[in-house]
């Protein structure tokens, strides 16, 4: 394999199209945790000091971090390709003029040894400027992944061993658990995300992220309604209003109120740790993909970069048995590396004008890299109760 065939046989576009949303939905899911009050529990087990314990620190340390700063450099990648795109541009264009005078004379041992130095300078910036950094960015989702899918764990078992004691009951709170799946799924529909094609020519594109919350807002609900609500916490658009008025939010909203009431009041508390700890869940499933599309970017440099290396080491074995053909050959691949290179920047640079915004609790927007949400700092919309 060569230069071109890397990034032709590698779906480069779709990769970053496909890793871009995969930020944006955990991005949503983290809004959509960090936002959540943690329950106040009417009947407090001795497993709650626990849970509460751990939630708050997941939301304050692993969420807090996301919603900081790593979201923004997330969505840097496109950034990084467009900025390294003059300078990996030109090294292309010298090494093919290298080779056309190559063609000519193959026998000029300073001819070649110019090329071998532009083919080193080019690795050194694929590895350095292009891996590097994306390699360590795939370091910080792996430490988020891992922290989260950690806490993620430890409340599932305290919520398990609360759910196993709630008798009658345990089923209708994995019922519930179920319809509030659904309704992220339904919720999902309303984001705004973008495929390779999609993308087209925009000047700019628009992000609308948004998140479902399930948890317990005091005083919201009438007097021993309950313990379950469920709210929306939007980006980029005001959609709450066309969340709530839709049939399938508001079937399912429906089921899950009638559910909750199903539920006993002493085993309220038992389906609000329950819900909360499955929120983790679709979180910790949502940073997995996110991983799996830094690596596939990731693998793209590393490729790449062993194929110049590959190109360079040819040159050197061969010594003096090349032939014209030869270094005809090698820049016809530069020139097919050279054209899907400048597809992959300008994919790239339809990336980078994208803006996430969050609105606060006074209403006001501001995108992630201006102002940094902060865990519990966003207008969270919360569904009517027992809606009609």
């Amino acid at each position: 394999m060569r230069m071109a065939a890397v990034l032709d046989s590698t779906p480069t576009n779709e990769a970053l199209a496909d890793y871009f949303n995969a930020v944006a939905n955990v991005t949503a899911y983290v809004s959509a945790v960090g936002n959540a009050d943690i329950p106040l529990l009417n009947h407090p087990t001795k497993e709650y000091k626990e849970f509460y314990e751990k939630l708050r620190a997941v939301k304050t340390d692993r969420l807090g971090s996301w919603l900081g700063g790593v979201d923004v450099q997330l969505s840097n990648i496109p950034r990084l390709i467009v900025i390294n795109s003059v300078l990996f541009g030109a090294q292309l264009r010298t090494a093919r003029g290298l080779l056309t005078e190559l063609t000519k004379n193959p026998g000029d041992p300073e001819l070649r040894e110019k090329l071998l130095s532009t083919l080193a300078d080019m690795k050194s910036l694929v590895e350095d400027n292009l891996g590097a950094p994306t390699q360590n960015t795939c370091k910080l989702v792996d430490n988020f992944s891992g922290q989260v899918l950690g806490a993620q764990n430890s409340l599932k078992d305290i919520a398990d061993r609360a759910l196993a004691l709630a008798g009658d009951d345990k089923k209708v709170i994995e019922a519930l658990t179920g319809v509030v799946d659904d309704l992220n799924k339904e919720v999902r529909t309303y984001n705004q995300l973008a495929t390779a094609g999609q993308i087209g020519t925009a000047v700019s594109v628009f992000f609308t992220l948004v998140g479902v919350v399930v948890f317990l807002v005091p005083g919201a609900q009438p007097v021993g309604a309950g313990m379950i609500a469920v709210g929306v916490v939007g980006f980029g658009g005001s959609l709450s209003t066309a969340i709530i008025a839709g049939e399938k939010v508001k079937a399912l909203n429906r089921k899950i109120q009638d559910l909750r009431e199903r539920i006993k009041q002493e085993n309220q508390d038992v389906a609000a740790l329950t819900t909360t700890a499955d929120s983790l869940r679709r979180l910790s499933e949502a940073a997995t993909t996110v991983h799996d599309g830094l690596k596939t970017i990731l693998d793209i440099w590393q490729k790449l970069a062993r194929e110049i290396d590959d190109v360079a080491m040819d040159i050197r074995d061969a010594g003096k048995e090349l032939t014209s053909d030869h270094f005809e050959q090698v820049g016809a691949d530069l020139t097919a590396a050279g054209s899907h290179w400048n597809a992959v920047v300008e994919f790239a640079k339809r990336l980078t004008p994208v803006v996430y915004k969050w609105q606060d609790k006074k209403g006001d927007w501001h995108s992630m890299a201006e102002r940094a949400q902060t865990p519990g700092s966003a207008l969270v919309t919360v569904l009517p109760y027992n809606p009609k």
